[in-house]
């Protein structure tokens, strides 16, 4: 029973470690939002410090409100809505600002997930519509 235990942990933490890897050092912008604690930023990547202009350091702990990201918080309520009523959104169409002011029109997918029992959000900004494959 205990090297079920001990392969089933040694399975998991090589799990974490494939994600983590992937998510940090991918160059698609990507970010892990607390759901349950207004939407606020618990990690990003590289890729997505470098796309809105913030360090990591500023953005973790601040929701994207806070950062001043959205140029239309009508395009945040819908998208908001759309995750709330399907759980995901694919190629979300919207205008971000970035730290320096410009905008950029990307698209936004997001998924929750549930990380130590409490719901999360992931997501990935793209340049141009990305396509899905499990439909």
């Amino acid at each position: 029973m205990a090297l079920k235990l001990f392969r089933a942990n040694q399975k998991l933490k090589e799990s974490e470690e494939k994600f983590m890897k992937a998510f940090h050092f991918t160059p698609t912008p990507m970010a892990i939002h607390d759901f349950s604690n207004r939407n606020v930023f618990v990690d990003c990547n590289k890729a997505f410090e470098s796309i809105i202009g913030y360090s990591k350091d500023e953005i973790i702990g601040k929701t994207a409100l806070e950062l001043g990201l959205y140029v239309n918080l009508e395009e945040r309520n819908e998208f908001l809505n759309i995750l709330k009523e399907q759980g995901f959104v694919r190629n979300f169409r919207n205008t971000l600002k970035t730290k320096a002011g410009k905008e950029l029109i990307r698209y936004l997918s997001l998924s929750q997930m549930t990380i130590s029992n409490k719901e999360h959000i992931f997501s990935v900004q793209t340049e141009s519509p990305i396509e899905f494959f499990d439909k």
